[in-house]
């Protein structure tokens, strides 16, 4: 009995031991968060910090960043002479800003008519009307009146729309329905308009039977100015141009295109009636260093973050991104595929930000290598991941064969290449196909033109002996050995070291 109890007491003592080893871990566990963050909860401040900086840096990758080049300040200063004399003194006018996209010249426009309600007090006192037209989104000249005439034509019902009357007018002058052509409905009592003259007849209406005095300014912002000017009568330049001489209502128009020869695609009647003022921008970001710059920017919290041990500890993981090797030349890669724009460097720091999780609640090299990887996709590799594995081998051979200095080849080099290579690797699960298989998979590889003759178009039944070029780039059969999953480590070697 007594050694009974003795073994009772040694088992009972054990497992108060274990009990205590867990609470002592459970409670260093608890009371210790990520790189010495506190938390009660068990993880719940990482969390909440993490929360909030996700929510900080998408909302600000949400905007693009205003540029502050010599070129983009000189556009903001003319941009603001032009809307302000209209909205206070009531002039008239027109501008055309051309640039590359990616170049600013939304992102400009809509920073000039921001500064202007919040910062000057004459144009919140007047007042102005904002129409915005879009040459992808209403893509023609009907559409766009018809846009137009249902943004500050309350009394206006236009064939095609839903007939709601949520929307508030912004404008007060609705004089235009007078037209022997336009039929007032008896039922609802609305001006119906229909085709596309009618529209600009009574937008003409309208506009005139305001005065420069009392009339509210119109400032329409026309993005890709360039699809109205190759529709046939170039009906809504000629109705937002001619507006502009007839002293009634005032109007600002500001275009915005890509195109360089904008103002030779307009009519005569359109072309005697601009402006002919034009501001020019071009990519802000074009050096790869304030590239750089912009991506470390992008990924910085606020200095007025609450929570400053995970800002630091954020801070830390973020320094070592914009400085890596790998990082740099995809960031390289990216810089010269999107021609300096910066959306696709903010799509690869939203996707990069938004895969955060609280085990992992850092942004470090592997997430923006990630997210870089998932934006570009090179056709010839996806479509070379759908070979077979003897069709892989047959472009490795010309591959290492065209680094020795082999090009162009012949069937017949390329598979005297390929068999060498494989009765030397039998042993170790390299098959050896025979040569008509062989050729039946080269010949898959001319139908995708992967593999193309050097003279003459590429048939069915071309020689064994025809010279032959190939297609795929000697980088793109790097990538593709990374990518491939069913290739032997020893193919992989071997194209790896391109058959030395």
């Amino acid at each position: 009995n007594s050694a009974l109890h003795s073994k009772v007491a040694t088992c009972t003592m054990a497992q108060s031991e274990k009990r205590a080893k867990k609470t002592v871990i459970g409670t260093a566990t608890t009371a210790v968060a990520v790189d010495g963050m506190q938390s009660t909860d068990n993880g719940s401040d990482v969390e909440r910090a993490l929360a909030l900086a996700k929510k900080e840096l998408l909302s600000r990758l949400l905007s693009a960043p205003i540029p502050n080049t010599p070129t983009h300040r000189e556009a903001s200063v003319r941009l603001t002479q032009v809307i302000r004399s209209g909205i206070v003194h009531g002039d008239s006018n027109s501008i055309i800003v051309v640039g590359p996209r990616g170049s600013g010249k939304t992102t400009v426009i809509n920073n000039v008519l921001r500064r202007l309600q919040e910062e000057d007090a004459d144009v919140r006192s007047r007042g102005f009307v904002l129409v915005e037209l879009n040459g992808i989104v209403q893509t023609d000249d009907v559409k766009a009146l018809k846009e137009m005439a249902r943004t500050f034509l309350p009394d206006v019902e236009v064939e095609g729309d839903s007939g709601s009357e949520d929307d508030e007018p912004l404008a007060t002058s609705t004089a235009a329905a007078t037209s022997s052509s336009i039929s007032k409905p008896e039922a609802t009592g609305k001006v119906r308009l229909g085709s596309g003259p009618e529209t600009a007849r009574a937008l003409r209406n309208a506009l005139r039977s305001g005065t420069k005095d009392q009339s509210k300014c119109i400032v329409v912002v026309v993005e890709e100015l360039d699809v109205y000017a190759h529709t046939g009568q170039q009906t809504l330049l000629y109705t937002l141009f001619d507006q502009l001489q007839s002293g009634t209502t005032p109007m600002v128009v500001i275009g915005t295109t890509c195109r360089l020869d904008v103002h030779q695609l307009f009519e005569k009647r359109v072309a005697s009636r601009f402006s002919n003022q034009q501001l020019h921008l071009f990519n802000a970001f074009h050096d790869f260093d304030l590239y750089t710059q912009l991506l470390h920017s992008m990924l910085q919290l606020p200095s007025d973050f609450p929570y400053k041990q995970f800002a630091a500890a954020w801070s830390d993981k973020c320094s070592g991104v914009d400085t890596n090797s790998t990082v740099l030349r995809e960031l390289q890669t990216l810089h010269n595929v999107s021609t300096s724009d910066i959306r696709p460097l903010q799509k690869v720091c939203w996707l990069a930000i938004a895969s955060t999780t609280a085990a992992q609640p850092y942004v470090d090299l592997s997430l923006i290598y990630k997210a870089q990887q998932s934006q570009g996709c090179d056709a010839k590799i996806q479509v070379l991941l759908g070979c077979s594995s003897l069709e892989l081998c047959l472009i490795i051979a010309m591959n290492n064969l065209r680094y020795q200095g082999h090009d162009p080849v012949n069937f017949e080099l390329v598979y005297h290449n390929y068999e060498v290579f494989a009765l030397g690797a039998k042993r170790e699960s390299v098959d050896l196909f025979r040569k008509p298989i062989a050729w039946k998979a080269f010949e898959h590889l001319l139908e995708l033109e992967l593999v193309k003759p050097v003279e003459g178009k590429a048939q069915v039944e071309c020689s064994t002996f025809q010279s032959m070029t190939l297609l795929v780039a000697d980088q793109q059969v790097q990538q593709l050995l990374n990518q491939s999953g069913q290739l032997s480590t020893r193919v992989e070697f071997w194209g790896k070291a391109h058959g030395l």
